[in-house]
């Protein structure tokens, strides 16, 4: 009698495909809000802090990728964890699951602050070497550290919304912090200096109402099925549990940041300050496009989940899929192709005539890499909704290997340090060639053998 009210309320949800076009709806729309901050933001603080300084504050928050290495896939196991559930048990069960992810975020964060700010000094020589920056360096790292340690807990109260579909809350959650801050230095900087420091002071403050803000909605939703969080609810079982579910998540993002944040490490470290700088604003429209492709399709992780977990294999669902690649393809390209072919005078029109150089020739390859990357987008949410995530994790770690081994070739035959377009070149490759095989594997090999199972 209980599978057969699952199968009716999975059907019902199935069958209402508002819900995934809400959610993505949702999705988008919070990420358009941050982005159209950025844009208005970022010329105006590359004039006003200059290439250096804003390539320090850019520098700090790359650390910030190394939270989703560390964190060994908790909040994606979370989220999983909170949809499958959905249809089998009541919601308030899964209190020891999210205080058990919340008591581990909370000393993540502590112990990835600390270890930034007892380190400041170094990784600032580092990336600056002995120059007079490294003072501001030191304390900009040191300021991020602390934001860190409450961006962390956010990341528990976003997962769990995101497994009960609220994409309407998740998504805007998410995308606040950002808002917040450039929204802020741009309104200070016709009354007061931005710098890199007070930029790293702004974001550290929005990040405090962006938790904020989590804690309370969350505890809303909570609250209406009987679920709360409590310290009394923290489990050794549940931690091993998600630890076990999220190692493949933890790989994959491991994957991830060894091919973005640890890239622009490498190039601030091999080219300089000034480099990060064109890097970071020559993928910044592309990576845009693909986040919003991103954003739009992740409702489908969830929903994957759900359907797995009541054994729905409904071919409805999978030709929902197939329009979602299909739409992502099309909206890539949309966006994508125009930076193909005018890099440059859109960048001129962006900086008003002054972009930094190398930042075109970077957007026009990496916008190439991207249209081919935009098929697997909606693959990755399915296969690891569906408990399929080891094989979206070999696609995710085959990207930073043909990433370094490209440039690590071109060493070898050249024995030239790359040059910032010769990283441009490594990234659209590493973008292209794992998500176009990983997509034409799905849908010949995968589909056809996952639903006769």
């Amino acid at each position: 009698m209980a599978r057969d009210q699952m199968r009716k309320l999975s059907g019902y949800i199935a069958a209402t495909p508002a819900g995934l076009k809400a959610n993505s709806i949702h999705g988008l729309i919070g990420f358009v809000v941050p982005t159209a901050a950025l844009a208005v933001a970022f010329p105006l603080l590359v004039h006003a802090l200059g290439e250096t300084q804003l390539g320090l504050f850019v520098f700090a928050s790359s650390l910030a990728g190394f939270i989703s290495v560390t964190d060994f896939g908790i909040a994606k196991a979370v989220t999983r964890r909170v949809a499958r559930s959905r249809g089998a048990k009541p919601i308030k069960c899964l209190s020891r699951t999210l205080s058990t992810a919340l008591a581990f975020y909370i000393v993540l964060g502590l112990v990835i602050a600390g270890g930034i700010i007892l380190f400041s000094r170094p990784i600032a020589k580092s990336f600056v070497g002995n120059s007079a920056y490294v003072g501001k360096a030191q304390l900009v790292l040191a300021i991020y550290g602390l934001q860190i340690a409450l961006s962390c807990p956010t990341i528990v109260f976003v997962a769990m919304l995101k497994g009960l579909e609220r994409f309407s809350i998740a998504a805007h959650i998410a995308s606040l912090q950002t808002t917040l801050t450039y929204g802020a230095a741009c309104l200070l900087l016709p009354w007061i200096t931005v710098g890199a420091t007070l930029l790293a002071v702004i974001s550290l403050l929005a990040q405090a109402i962006v938790l904020s803000a989590a804690v309370i909605l969350a505890e809303r939703c909570l609250s209406k099925d009987g679920a709360a969080f409590s310290t009394r609810a923290i489990s050794i079982k549940h931690w091993r549990y998600l630890s076990k579910s999220g190692a493949a998540f933890t790989v994959s993002a491991l994957a991830g940041a060894l091919h973005s944040q640890v890239q622009r490490v490498a190039v601030g470290w091999v080219l300089g300050p000034q480099a990060v700088t064109a890097y970071t604003i020559g993928t910044w429209g592309p990576a845009k496009a693909n986040a919003a492709v991103f954003a739009a399709t992740e409702p489908l992780f969830p929903r994957f989940a759900f359907m797995h977990a009541v054994r729905d294999r409904r071919s409805a669902l999978l030709r929902a899929q197939l329009l979602y690649c299909l739409a992502a393809l099309g909206f890539a390209s949309a966006c994508l192709i125009p930076i193909v072919f005018f890099a440059e005078p859109l960048l001129r029109l962006w900086f008003q005539g002054k972009p930094p150089a190398g930042a075109d020739i970077v957007a026009q390859q990496v916008a190439i890499g991207l249209i081919f990357n935009a098929l697997s987008q909606p693959v990755h949410h399915a296969l690891n909704g569906a408990g399929y995530q080891w094989i979206s994790t070999r696609a995710n770690i085959a990207s930073p290997v043909v990433l370094y081994g490209f440039l690590l070739a071109y060493f070898i035959f050249t024995r030239k340090i790359p040059a910032l377009g010769i990283f441009g070149f490594a990234t659209m490759l590493s973008l292209a060639v794992p998500a176009a095989v990983l997509t034409l594997w799905y849908f010949t090999r995968f589909v056809p053998k996952w639903r006769a199972a």
